[in-house]
């Protein structure tokens, strides 16, 4: 549909020249650090007269998948890397800003995994999503005849390369935490730090059992971040915030992931650790049944467990309101895949082909849309400001105020 704007012949172009350049530099962990060793590798940035955009960041991971004895495998071996095989090698990954935690994602394989099914289209896939290898599997087995995903995954990482096994994915930070989604300016004045915790190799590896044993030989992690130049005029802007001790609003949707061993039994409650000040916007559930530490097994698929219903209480409020009476083996699972559809910010992707809901990977999310907390960090003084929605930021600031009436229709006419 056609706006106002279509119709004003006289209005000028308007080109952005506010940044003069824009380029990435490289960090590597500390030295000595062994990225092979269950150990904390760090990586520092220690210049803090950078504008840096962490939203933009990205990981570079190079590495060889080879028999645990030390030899190559062969083209007709049936093993690769899992998908999103590359998170499976970390058990936690943490971001802080000069020593203090900004957000931390702990079963790092299964988090990114469940939150990228939402987020990323077949069409990403397609394009770049080998490029940090995201290839999703379409059958459960390792399988060169009918798993298109592990053949194509096998492939890239096995048959390819002259190396055999040799491999290197770019991982962006945003598919690791909410703050580098959520967050898209620059960062000033804050020395940056980035922990991979290293974990054993056997859930990045999909293998056949004939297959034998293997073993992923790191050789390279990198963080590359980029840092802009502003033009003279973008650098004058930001001087005057830096000089005037300004409060600058940090808001985003941090990640946690929890994970719990279940008895066998047909009912359970799970009470899920929330603060008083936390308000979750997504709950998403996937069950795994033998699939830790095993080779064999594929540690990104997920398993349905026959399961007939589950709902969230958040503060006596119950959802969905109403049982959802599935059934996986007789497809009766419409009204959660509906809701999965409707859930979520419009950059999660709400279109996935009917073929898809077959719980491989996680099958229902369910969110509280109340905002979450919104807090503001003096970059000069560290002074903090907690905010418990945006309305109430808005309201006590007396800014944005023609956004605050489009948000809930309470600010208005200044008051």
């Amino acid at each position: 549909m056609a706006d106002y704007k279509s119709l004003d012949l006289t209005e000028d172009p308007f080109i952005d020249d506010s940044i003069f350049r824009y380029q990435f530099g490289e960090y590597t962990p500390q030295n000595g650090t062994n990225i092979n060793d269950t150990v904390p590798i760090k990586i520092n940035i220690e210049m803090t007269d950078s504008f840096f955009k962490p939203s933009k960041a990205y990981i570079q991971v190079e590495g060889r998948l080879q028999a645990a004895s030390g030899a190559s495998y062969a083209d007709t071996d049936v093993v690769t890397l899992t998908h999103n095989g590359i998170m499976h090698l970390f058990d936690r990954m943490a971001c802080d800003l000069s020593g203090q935690n900004i957000e931390t994602v702990n079963n790092l394989g299964q988090a990114t995994t469940m939150l990228g099914m939402l987020k990323y289209s077949n069409d990403f896939q397609l394009a770049e999503g080998l490029n940090q290898l995201w290839y999703k599997d379409t059958a459960t087995d390792a399988n060169l005849t009918t798993n298109v995903g592990f053949t194509v995954r096998q492939a890239y990482i096995i048959k390819k390369p002259t190396t055999k096994g040799t491999f290197s994915f770019c991982i962006p930070l945003n598919h690791i935490f909410g703050f580098c989604e959520d967050y898209t300016k620059v960062i000033y004045g804050f020395k940056h730090t980035l922990t991979l915790q290293r974990k054993n190799d056997n859930d990045a590896i999909f293998r056949s059992a004939a297959a034998a044993i293997g073993k992923v030989n790191l050789t390279k992690i990198s963080l590359w971040m980029p840092y802009v130049i502003p033009s003279d005029k973008g650098r004058h802007t930001l001087n005057t915030i830096i000089s005037n001790k300004a409060t600058i609003p940090v808001a985003f949707y941090s990640r946690s992931c929890e994970t719990m061993t279940l008895n066998q039994t047909t009912k359970m409650t799970w009470r899920l650790g929330v603060k008083s000040d936390e308000k979750p916007r997504y709950i998403i559930v996937g069950f795994q049944t033998n699939k830790d530490n095993d080779q064999t097994q594929n540690a990104s698929i997920f398993d349905h467990c026959n399961l007939t219903n589950i709902q969230v209480v958040i503060n006596k409020i119950r959802y969905p309101e109403a049982d959802y009476e599935l059934s996986f083996p007789n497809q009766q699972v419409s009204r959660a895949y509906t809701d999965k559809k409707k859930a979520g910010r419009p950059r999660i992707n709400p279109i996935k082909e009917k073929k898809e809901r077959d719980p491989k990977y996680d099958w229902l999310a369910k969110i509280r849309t109340n905002p979450t907390t919104i807090k503001l960090t003096n970059i000069e003084t560290g002074e903090v400001k907690i905010y418990n929605s945006l309305y109430d930021y808005i309201r006590k600031e007396k800014r944005c105020k023609s956004y605050a009436e489009k948000y809930n229709g309470k600010v208005k006419n200044g008051k």
